[in-house]
């Protein structure tokens, strides 16, 4: 039996804690850990990086396509009220130039009336969408201010009894007005360039 002790001594011995293996164990396990949360912090840093920049790229793009959008919407919303204040101008310009006494044929007058209503109008809308400190768009401004004034001065002329109207002035006037949108055409064409 006292083999037995003996043996058990010894085991009892052999299992005690070593305190030099506790720390082995617990450093090994802190550094497992630490190495995870290392690996795991740089993984999230990486992802949330890429998404940060994935989140720029598309905001990017959300900007330029709205952008490129409303100016391309403004430039044709102009070309269509340009197109029609020159219809009604032209048209008004003509009936103006007819040697018919207005109060001979009131439905001349009515019509002129209505034309010439029609004329202000869209000269004011154009105005209205342009911003005078942008050079083309104040070139254009002027060109339709300027149309509408020979416009009005025709009509005192008409209303006077005379139908000598200057046609080379118009034209003048009616080639500086499209001169001026085309360059506000090309304007905005290079800035949706520039943004995409």
């Amino acid at each position: 039996m006292s083999g037995v002790v003996e043996l058990l001594a010894q085991i009892a011995e052999n299992t005690k804690p070593d305190n030099q293996a506790v720390w082995v164990a617990a450093i090994s396990s802190a550094s497992a850990l630490l190495g995870a949360g290392i690996g795991a912090f740089l993984l999230f840093r990486g992802t949330s990086r890429q998404i940060e920049s994935q989140k720029e790229i598309e905001e990017k793009k959300l900007k330029v396509n709205i952008v490129t959008t409303e100016r391309l919407r403004w430039l044709q919303e102009i070309r269509a009220r340009s197109s029609e204040f020159y219809a009604n101008l032209d048209m008004n310009y003509n009936l103006l130039k007819r040697p018919i006494n207005p109060q001979q044929n009131p439905e001349y007058q009515k019509q002129a009336d209505d034309i010439s209503q029609k004329v202000m109008v869209q000269c004011n809308q154009i105005i209205l969408l342009l911003n005078p400190a942008k050079k083309q768009q104040e070139k254009l401004r002027n060109a339709c201010n300027d149309a509408f004034e020979f416009f009005m001065n025709c009509v005192l002329k008409r209303n006077i009894g005379e139908f000598d109207f200057d046609d080379k002035q118009y034209i003048l006037i009616k080639n500086d007005f499209f001169d001026a949108l085309t360059e506000i055409g090309a304007e905005t064409w290079e800035k949706i360039k520039e943004l995409t």
